[in-house]
């Protein structure tokens, strides 16, 4: 019976222990559920956090996508525009010669013009100066004519 006793109470302090282990087991899963928690709530937050954050990237690159093609129609009318400056330039140029050879033309047939009527208003001069002289020349001999038949 002592035996049996012993047995007993080697059982019991058996039982007692693997209680304690088991309760020291139970303890140790509760706070490994309570960190499971905490870390899913985490997990959570970060898994939304990073949804935003590429939303937020996405609308980063299409906004910096928009921008991109706004550059290339931007440097397409500069082309355009450069060109359009140059055929521009080109027009003024030739409009600009174009000027130059005819206020040449002008001027050169201005001073013609002058050339011409100076020519002429001296041959004219010349015509009148001669013809003064035979007028003056025949009131003299006019004169002379009325001076003998007095006479």
């Amino acid at each position: 019976l002592e035996e049996s006793q012993k047995l007993h109470e080697a059982k019991t302090q058996e039982l007692s222990e693997m209680i304690k282990v088991n309760d020291d087991a139970k303890s140790k899963v509760s706070k490994i559920e309570a960190e499971k928690v905490l870390l899913k709530s985490q997990l959570d937050e970060s898994e939304k956090l990073n949804d935003l954050k590429t939303q937020e990237f996405l609308e980063i690159t299409k906004a910096n996508d928009e921008a991109k093609l706004r550059v290339i129609e931007i440097e397409a009318e500069k082309v355009v525009l450069k060109s359009q400056l140059d055929e521009s330039k080109k027009l003024n140029d030739s409009l600009k010669i174009k000027n130059e050879a005819e206020n040449s033309y002008w001027k050169n047939s201005a001073d013609i013009d002058l050339k011409e009527q100076l020519r002429i208003h001296t041959e004219d001069k010349a015509k009148i100066c001669e013809v003064h002289e035979a007028a003056v020349k025949e009131l003299q001999d006019s004169l002379k004519l009325a001076k003998k038949k007095k006479n």
